[in-house]
C-alpha cells in the first residue's frame, strides 16, 4: 500500500485519480461532495476512472461485487466515516495531509 503524505493542495487527490485510472480501482471518499469534486477533477484531467465510492456505501452489495481493490482519499476522514468493517477490501493506496512542519512528500509501501 502506498501512502502519499503531502500538505493540503500538494496533489494527493490528483495522484489518486491517476492511480484510479491506471489500476481501474475506485477511490473511496467520505462524502458526496468529495465524490463530485473527484469526478470533476478527473474530467478536467481527461481521466476515465471508476465511479468513486462513498464510505457509507461500502456495505452495499453492488459495491462489493464490482471491486476488491480500492484507493482511499483522505484516509483519516474516511476511517471516521466507517463505523464497522465491510467486506474484504484491499487498500492499494491513500492520502494523508501532512502536519505543518512535517515531511513534504513521503511515499511508503
Amino acid at each position: 500500500m502506498k501512502i502519499y503524505s503531502l500538505k493540503r493542495g500538494g496533489g494527493k487527490s490528483i495522484r489518486m485519480l491517476y492511480a484510479s485510472e491506471f489500476n481501474d480501482a475506485p477511490i473511496i471518499c467520505a462524502t458526496e461532495s468529495q465524490r463530485k469534486i473527484l469526478k470533476e477533477q478527473a474530467k478536467c484531467l481527461g481521466l476515465d476512472i471508476p465511479e468513486p465510492i462513498i464510505a457509507k456505501e461500502l456495505n452495499d452489495a453492488r459495491t462489493a461485487k464490482t471491486t476488491t481493490t480500492v484507493l482511499v482519499d483522505e484516509i483519516p476522514t474516511v476511517l471516521q466515516s466507517v463505523l464497522s468493517e465491510y467486506g474484504s477490501y484491499k487498500i492499494i493506496g491513500g492520502t494523508l495531509t501532512a502536519d505543518e512542519g512535517g515531511e513534504d512528500d513521503r511515499s511508503r509501501m
